[in-house]
């Protein structure tokens, strides 16, 4: 679930996680072996600019733009990843 910072009244689902919009980044503390397979569902969306149309959603900028010096920089801005391992 990503969010702005902002806590809302709704409940979180048993093993849900609440990714902020506004920190880069959210430990979750899971522990994933070989062969298990992971699945993610998402909600909301965040504003990663002062302009309100700066928005996105877990896969990225709804207008399609990119941050040559983001972590992954051939994927959308805003976009929700994730890396596993150490």
């Amino acid at each position: 679930v990503a969010t702005s910072g902002v806590q809302t009244a709704q409940a979180v689902p048993a093993g849900a996680l609440i990714v902020a919009g506004n920190q880069q980044w959210t430990p979750t503390n899971i522990t994933v072996r070989s062969g298990e397979t992971l699945r993610f569902q998402t909600t909301g969306e965040v504003r990663f600019t002062g302009d309100p149309n700066d928005r996105a959603q877990a896969a990225g900028s709804f207008s399609q733009k990119y941050v040559p010096s983001g972590p992954l920089p051939s994927v959308y801005a805003g976009a929700l990843i994730g890396r596993a391992g150490l």
